[in-house]
């Protein structure tokens, strides 16, 4: 009986010792790093769509004495501002001494159309009374919805709130459609002669992304997000050919175009982890 006795105390004494630290090896478990584990977010803000859109359109002018072209050069930076959204899921990593790395996919959305103002040119080649006009007209476009991947390098400026760098890249589609207008005017015999000479053209682009932000716990699994997005997309271009018959002569009357596109975007977001 006695032994019992003794074999009772020594299992008790065993549990009360090993219980709490299984208790704390558990709690600790349960507790993570912020800004680990997997999770979706949803983001919206403001972007601005800048293109630096360029134009050259000429008709080359023949009459029996001599040949000139006239040209218009059409040399613009054109601005668009419009709503960005976007959906997106991830993973966060710590990395230790503060430091965490997020690998993030996502899909965004904006409005992104871009038109040059017309630019008129006129002239008479000759001075013998006809006048020669020609106007240039660029659209540029993206797609308003496109796929992003990026990696989120950063480090822990406070317990719950975290300073990072945005490098990745946007998988979008741009389209260019440039048109250029000549219109030939005899003065003499109040004949016009006119031509309009045009291309589109469209290319799938991998945009470089480049960008910073702030996130902040709000509770175990609720972040608060603000960020700052660069977009550059490369440049899209095209030509055309054509010509138009004027009193017996022929005006040859080609055009060639050029956008280059950026984008600058501000978001503001929630990310739910699964932690």
């Amino acid at each position: 009986m006695k032994k019992r006795i003794e074999i009772l105390l020594l299992t008790s004494a065993l549990a009360a010792f090993f219980l709490p630290l299984n208790s704390l090896a558990i709690t600790k478990k349960q507790i993570k790093p912020p800004f680990t584990g997997f999770f979706v977010g949803a983001r919206a803000g403001l972007n601005t769509n800048t293109a630096r859109q360029v134009a050259d359109s000429s008709v080359t002018y023949r009459v029996f004495y001599g040949t000139d072209v006239t040209m218009n050069h059409t040399n613009s930076s054109v601005y668009s501002h419009s709503a960005a959204g976007a959906i997106s899921f991830g993973y966060g990593v710590d990395l230790g001494k503060r430091f965490n790395l997020i690998t993030e996919a996502s899909v965004s959305f904006q409005g992104n159309d871009l038109n040059t103002l017309d630019k008129l040119t006129t002239s008479d080649p000759f001075d013998d009374g006809f006048i020669l006009d020609l106007n240039n007209n660029i659209k540029t476009k993206l797609n308003h919805a496109e796929f992003d991947f990026d990696l989120k390098p950063g480090i822990l400026i406070s317990n719950n709130t975290l300073a990072f760098a945005v490098i990745g890249g946007a998988i979008n589609q741009m389209k260019m459609t440039s048109n250029s207008f000549s219109k030939l005017q005899d003065l003499k015999n109040g004949s016009t002669f006119s031509k309009t000479v045009g291309f589109s053209a469209k290319k799938t682009v991998v945009g470089i992304r480049a960008g910073f932000g702030l996130s902040s716990m709000l509770t175990q699994k609720l972040a608060l997000n603000l960020s700052y997005i660069y977009t550059y997309y490369g440049k899209i271009s095209g030509s055309a050919m054509g010509s138009f018959r004027t009193n017996g002569f022929t005006l040859p009357f080609n055009t060639a175009s050029s956008s280059e596109v950026h984008k600058h975007t501000v978001l503001v977001g929630i990310n739910y982890f699964f932690n």
